[in-house]
C-alpha cells in the first residue's frame, strides 16, 4: 500500500545518490526511451536498486531514473513507464511520481504514445492532451488516504497544467512542429463558426460542419484558410491561426472586405473623397487606436473618407512618426494594421461594431445593415444551442431568419412571432454578446467575471451581468430546495425577481427584487456557500 513514509525512504535513497535536486521530472513512454540520452553528465539508477520501486517489464523500456542536465535544466527522467497491463496496481504506478515530488521536483512532463479515433489525425503526429476521462473505474487514491501525501480529491480542473500546454503550443510554432490538439467542444465550434463565415466572403475556402469536433474535414478547412492567409499550412490551429481567424470573423462582421481584398492588404491609395470597402477598414484601424490613444479622434466607420477621416490619418501620422499629409500611402497603411493587429489580440478592445435597435420590429423582407448584424447575433448563438436554427449571413431578413428567431425566441422564453421587435433584438444580443465574452478569444478579461457591474439591475434587465445573477441564484437552490430554478437565458423575469428577494430576506437586506451592490455581494455569497457546502 503507498505510504508517504516509502516515499520519504525511496527519497532519501535517490538523494545520496543524485547530483543535485532536479526541478523538472519527465516520464518517457514508449518509443521516447532515447530522449534520455541527450542528457548531459548522466547519473543512472536502475528500478530495481530504488527502495519500493517496482520494475518496469514492457519492450524497449528500461527501467531506470536518469537524472542531469537536459538543455540547460536540472531533470530526471523515467527511462520507462509502469503499466497495469503489467499487472501493477494503480497505487505502485503512480508510486515514482510521489517520490519525484518527494525530491523537489516542480514541474512534470509525462509522454505517452496512443492510438486514436481521430481521423483529423496521422501516425506519428504530436498531440497536446488537454484533459481525460478514466475509464477504467480504477484509481491511486484508492483505499486509506494518507494526508502527507495530499488530498483525496485533488482539483482535476487543471491536471495539465495550462501555462505548460501554452509554452508547448508556442514551442511548437516556433520549431515549425506540428502540435495537435485533440478538443472537441467550444473551443473547436468557435473555430468551425469563424471558418464558416470567413467563406461567405471568401468562396474558395472549404466548406464544414460546426459540430465541435476536429476531425479530417476542419483540418482540412484549416490547412486551406492558412495557405489562403499566407500561413503555415498545417491544419493546426496555434495562436497565429486563431488570431487571424479571429481577424478575418471580425473584419466580416463589421464588412471590411471583399473576395478580392483580405485584411491588412495595401488597398492602393487612400485619400479625401475615396470611398468604399477598403476606407472602411482603414476607418476601423482608426477606431481601434482612437481607443487607446488619445490624440486620436473617433472616426465613424461609414466607408466615406471625409474631413474627420482626414483628421485621425494626419493625428495617426503624428503618433506614428510619419509624414503628416492626411493621405494613406503604403507606410502609412503598414503602420497602422501593424498597429491595430497587436491591439486586436493584446485586448481589451472592441472588435465588433454594435448596432442600436432600429426603432421599428425587424420583419420579412427588411433589409440594411441592421439586419446583417442582427443576423450575425442569430448565427452566434445558433453554433452554441442546437435548438436555434442558424440563419444566412445577410442583410434580408428571410423566411429563413424568421424560421431562426423564432428558435431563438422559444430558448429565451418569448412570445414566438418569427419577428425582431425591441425585446427580442435585446435579448438575442444579450445572449450573442454573452457567448462571446465567455468563448476564448484574445479580447476576453477573465478578471472581472463576477465584478460588480456598477449597475443596478431589476425585472426588465438583460445581458451577462443577469445571467450571472442567475447562475448565482440557481447555486442558492441546490441548497434551499423550497426554492425555484430560473431560467438561464440573462433576462430578469419574475423568477429572478423572487429568487433575489429570497436571498435579500436571507442576508438582512431590504427586500426590493433589485440588484445594487449590496445584494450582488450577497448572491455571490450565498451562492460560494452551497458550493462549499
Amino acid at each position: 500500500m503507498l505510504t508517504h513514509e516509502h516515499v520519504t525512504q525511496s527519497a532519501a535513497y535517490l538523494r545520496e545518490k543524485l547530483p543535485f535536486t532536479p526541478e523538472i521530472g519527465i516520464v518517457l513512454g514508449s518509443g521516447l526511451g532515447p530522449l534520455a540520452e541527450e542528457i548531459e553528465q548522466p547519473v543512472c539508477i536502475p528500478y530495481g536498486d530504488i527502495p519500493f520501486f517496482k520494475v518496469s517489464t514492457a519492450p524497449d523500456h528500461a527501467g531506470r531514473l536518469v537524472c542531469g542536465t537536459l538543455s540547460g535544466r536540472r531533470v530526471v527522467c523515467m527511462q520507462g513507464r509502469l503499466h497495469g497491463y503489467e499487472g501493477y496496481a494503480p497505487d505502485e504506478i503512480a508510486y515514482p511520481v510521489y517520490v519525484l515530488k518527494e525530491l523537489g521536483v516542480q514541474a512534470l512532463i509525462v509522454t505517452n504514445a496512443s492510438g486514436g479515433i481521430n481521423t483529423g489525425f496521422e501516425v506519428g503526429d504530436f498531440m497536446l492532451i488537454d484533459d481525460h476521462i478514466n475509464l477504467t473505474g480504477k484509481s491511486p487514491l484508492t483505499g486509506a488516504n494518507d494526508a502527507a501525501l495530499g488530498t483525496r480529491f485533488p482539483d482535476m480542473s487543471f491536471a495539465y497544467a495550462p501555462a505548460l500546454r501554452e509554452k508547448a503550443l508556442a514551442a511548437a510554432e516556433k520549431s515549425g512542429t506540428a502540435l495537435r490538439r485533440g478538443s472537441i467542444g467550444m473551443e473547436v465550434r468557435l473555430v468551425q463558426f469563424w471558418l464558416k463565415i470567413a467563406r461567405t466572403v471568401y468562396p474558395s475556402l472549404n466548406t464544414l460542419t460546426v459540430d465541435g469536433k476536429f476531425g479530417a474535414g476542419t483540418a482540412a478547412a484549416v490547412r486551406r484558410f492558412q495557405s489562403y492567409f499566407g500561413l503555415t499550412s498545417d491544419g493546426v490551429v496555434g495562436r497565429t491561426t486563431w488570431n487571424k481567424l479571429y481577424e478575418v470573423y471580425n473584419d466580416i462582421a463589421n464588412r471590411l472586405l471583399t473576395a478580392s481584398l483580405r485584411p491588412g492588404e495595401y488597398p492602393g491609395i487612400l485619400r479625401r473623397g475615396s470611398t468604399g470597402t477598403a476606407v472602411r477598414e482603414l476607418q476601423f484601424y482608426l477606431y481601434l487606436m482612437s481607443a487607446y490613444e488619445s490624440s486620436i479622434p473617433a472616426v465613424s466607420i461609414d466607408g466615406s473618407f471625409g474631413a474627420t477621416t482626414e483628421n485621425a490619418v494626419r493625428a495617426y501620422q503624428r503618433f506614428a512618426k510619419l509624414t503628416v499629409d492626411g493621405v494613406v500611402g503604403r507606410a502609412t497603411w503598414n503602420s497602422l494594421y501593424g498597429k491595430a493587429s497587436i491591439l486586436r489580440v493584446s485586448g481589451p478592445v472592441v472588435t465588433l461594431k454594435r448596432l442600436p435597435y432600429p426603432g421599428t420590429p425587424l420583419t420579412v423582407g427588411a433589409t440594411g445593415d441592421a439586419v446583417l448584424y442582427y443576423n450575425l447575433l442569430l448565427q452566434r448563438i445558433a453554433y452554441y444551442f442546437d435548438s436555434v436554427e442558424s440563419p444566412p449571413l445577410s442583410d434580408r431578413y428571410t423566411d429563413e431568419t424568421a424560421v431562426s428567431t423564432r428558435s431563438a425566441q422559444a430558448l429565451l422564453d418569448l412570445p414566438e412571432t418569427g419577428a425582431a421587435d425591441a425585446e427580442t433584438w435585446t435579448a438575442v444580443e444579450a445572449l450573442s454578446l454573452q457567448l462571446a465574452a465567455v468563448s476564448p478569444n484574445p479580447d476576453r478579461d477573465a478578471g472581472q467575471a463576477d465584478a460588480y457591474p456598477g449597475r443596478a439591475m431589476k425585472e426588465g434587465s438583460v445581458g451577462p451581468d443577469v445571467g450571472q445573477i442567475e447562475q448565482w441564484l440557481n447555486g442558492r437552490c441546490m441548497r434551499n430546495c423550497g426554492e425555484d430554478y430560473v431560467t438561464e437565458n440573462f433576462r430578469f423575469g419574475p423568477k429572478e425577481t423572487e429568487g433575489v428577494r429570497a436571498a435579500q430576506e436571507r442576508a438582512d437586506l431590504l427586500v426590493t427584487g433589485t440588484v445594487n451592490e449590496e445584494t450582488w455581494a450577497a448572491l455571490r455569497a450565498q451562492s460560494c456557500e452551497c458550493e462549499e457546502g
